[in-house]
């Protein structure tokens, strides 16, 4: 599994450097942003469009990431709560067993 796993990898960087090198000229072509609210705006200087498209992976990267780290942070608080609940609970189950066994012999003592 692991060899297709990197076959797969491999292949699917071959397409995309294929992708890249058959549209070089549209990838280095500039762009210019601009932004304008009612009276107040502004305007980018020339980015070349590849600029943008990796900036956009970078920032949809840092998002899952920031996303990831959040739901394991999570995971990680309630499964310490989760470990602490089932420690406090053998406690008592080993407490309710011992009581039961020293009411035991302190019947058959009495008998």
């Amino acid at each position: 599994m692991r060899y297709v796993k990197a076959l797969l990898v491999l292949l699917l960087f071959v397409l995309g450097l294929t992708f890249f090198i058959q549209n070089a000229e549209m990838f280095t072509a500039s762009l210019s942003l601009r932004f304008q609210i009612f009276d107040f705006g502004g305007r980018s200087g020339p980015i070349p469009f590849y600029m943008f498209l990796l900036l956009a992976f970078l920032i949809g990267g840092l998002v899952s990431f920031l996303y990831l780290v959040a739901d394991k942070i999570k995971l990680h608080k309630e499964l310490k709560n989760k470990k602490s609940r089932i420690s406090s609970l053998e406690k008592e189950l080993s407490s309710l067993r011992n009581m039961s066994l020293d009411e035991g012999k302190q019947r058959e003592e009495n008998v």
